[in-house]
């Protein structure tokens, strides 16, 4: 993929998108618990579909090292807090791990239409 340069503001709007996960996660739980309110059950719908739609670009990273590194760090939750963690878990140097990081969000930038 080409060089793509994405400004501060930017990353910015990648990374609460990707903060959104664990929220979404939840309430994408909790409808398949709750039945009977169709208005909460359309929130909840909401918020499934959202996830999926999050989870399916993430899927589609090209590389390997900044799919799982998106993948640690937003995805999979209570386990990796930092970005720290992460790097060392995956056995990564910290400008590699985030120098990867910045191309993973310039190419979610991307694909989001940011």
């Amino acid at each position: 993929m080409g060089e793509i340069i994405v400004d501060k503001e930017t990353r910015r709007q990648v990374d609460q998108l990707l903060k959104k996960i664990p929220k979404l996660t939840a309430m994408a739980s909790l409808a398949e618990q709750i039945s009977g309110d169709a208005l909460l059950n359309s929130c909840l719908q909401s918020a499934k579909d959202e996830l999926d739609s999050i989870k399916a670009v993430i899927a589609s990273i090209p590389d390997e090292d900044q799919k799982e590194i998106i993948t640690k760090r937003y995805l999979i939750q209570n386990n990796y807090e930092t970005d720290i963690q992460v790097y060392m878990d995956l056995n990564m140097s910290e400008s590699y791990y985030y120098r990867m990081k910045k191309e993973a969000f310039e190419i979610l930038a991307f694909l989001w239409g940011l």
